[in-house]
């Protein structure tokens, strides 16, 4: 469908609902925290933004790429449903934790 990998992730950025929901209430809020000091102060929040994501990103492929060469595909897999498992358990325990407190 996507001709490049950058497109292909341009779209699903885009496309994906949490963009939207994040840049609409908290991203929002910080661009005019920092619009209230100045407007050069919101443009380095964004530029400072994207490049932290820009940074996360590259870090993640590159290691996820590298990575996979350096072990076995059952080890692979092994690290793969355990990351899933802890993403689960961190869930649920983020979403059952207001009522604890």
């Amino acid at each position: 469908m996507f001709k490049s990998p950058f497109a292909a992730g341009v779209i699903t950025s885009i496309s994906h609902p949490y963009f939207w929901l994040w840049w609409l209430t908290v991203g929002a809020g910080l661009v005019l925290m920092g619009l209230e000091i100045s407007l050069v102060a919101a443009i380095i929040f964004l530029f400072g933004h994207l490049m932290a994501d820009l940074s996360w990103y590259t870090l993640v492929s590159t290691a996820f790429s590298r990575g996979k060469s350096l072990m076995s595909e059952g080890t692979y897999q092994k690290i793969l449903v355990g990351c899933g498992v802890f993403l689960m358990v961190f869930g649920v325990w983020f979403m059952t934790s207001q009522w604890l407190y």
